[in-house]
């Protein structure tokens, strides 16, 4: 069997199922953690607590949260998957595929959601970016 050629980097399938499951869980629990905080910070504005108080009493209303709680957890979960990748895969191919892919999977998962309106740039630069994810990957 011939060598690969130097530079170049061959990922499985199972790898890039493993980066596109990072990038879903990460943009899926973007919108939901910016709504459970906005939920947090309204029951938070009502208490009225002193400054050295503060950081903890806005810890326990994001744990008591589920809102937020849940999609937190879930966030930290693919940053544990993330940290696996890098150890497995090479971070040239991890940290973009991951990140571009992110910032698609949370543009999606927020107009499903009815923060925003997908708009024609959003479509050009997805499809930049896709574009860009390809052309690591096969060079």
């Amino acid at each position: 069997m011939d060598p690969e050629p130097q530079g170049s980097v061959s990922i499985s399938i199972a790898d890039f199922c493993a980066i596109v499951a990072v990038s879903l869980m990460w943009g899926a629990t973007n919108p939901f953690l910016r709504k459970g905080a906005q939920l947090t910070e309204a029951t938070a504005k009502s208490e009225c607590v002193s400054a050295i108080l503060k950081p903890l009493v806005d810890l326990k209303n994001l744990i008591v949260n589920l809102r937020f709680f849940v999609p937190f957890a879930m966030n930290q979960s693919a940053s544990f998957l993330f940290v696996g990748l890098l150890a497995h895969m090479p971070l040239t191919v991890v940290v973009p595929t991951v990140n571009a892919l992110t910032f698609i999977f949370t543009a999606v998962v927020g107009q499903l959601l009815g923060e925003e309106r997908i708009r024609l740039e959003t479509v050009l630069g997805t499809a930049l970016i896709v574009a860009g994810i390809a052309l690591t990957l096969v060079s």
